[in-house]
């Protein structure tokens, strides 16, 4: 599965914002795509060092070491999901992950999503913090693991959550509201 670039022309079929798309390249991060012929069948979306989250005002923070990356917006269409196409997507990422000698990745889930906590559980996460993002308006309201909380009225006032997997030191002041695995 190839791994996208900012001016791939095959991003203009994927259904997120051309913003939203820029923004996940300016901070970084790396698209694994799914093809089948020429058409997009699926991606998930990389992130090493830290993540910007576009659906809350928040940056999850990696160690530095580039052990751990957050991984974020796993899509397939609806008429793929019963198939392969996720599990080899996963497969290329862990591929990619290992060569850059990663061990874990991290990721956000809401506890609505039941479909996507399970397959996490199905692959071997772990919890290892909660968060609770309450917005309205302009403003948002952060509790999260570890005593954490964070009042912001703009874009600018993100809450910074030091996220650690299983294996790395937190200190007691750090959140790490997030779900890791280990890479097989």
């Amino acid at each position: 599965y190839p791994t996208l670039f900012r001016s791939d022309p095959v991003l203009a079929q994927a259904p997120r914002p051309a913003a939203v798309i820029a923004d996940r390249f300016a901070q970084g991060a790396v698209c694994i795509a799914a093809m089948r012929a020429e058409a997009l069948s699926g991606f998930l979306w990389l992130c090493p060092v830290q993540y910007v989250e576009d659906d809350v005002r928040c940056i999850f923070v990696l160690p530095d070491s580039g052990v751990a990356w957050w991984d974020f917006d796993v899509w397939i269409p609806p008429g793929e999901r019963n198939g392969v196409v996720f599990a080899k997507l996963w497969q290329a990422a862990h591929d990619f992950l290992r060569a850059s000698g990663a061990r874990w990745t991290c990721s956000r889930i809401t506890r609505m999503n039941a479909a996507s906590l399970g397959a996490h559980q199905r692959l071997g996460a772990v919890t290892i913090g909660h968060a609770l993002f309450l917005c309205g308006r302009r403003r948002q309201v952060t509790i999260a693991s570890h005593a954490f909380l964070h009042f912001s009225h703009g874009a600018d006032a993100a809450p910074r959550l030091h996220v650690h997997p299983p294996y790395t030191p937190a200190t007691p002041t750090d959140a790490t509201p997030t779900t890791t695995r280990a890479l097989p």
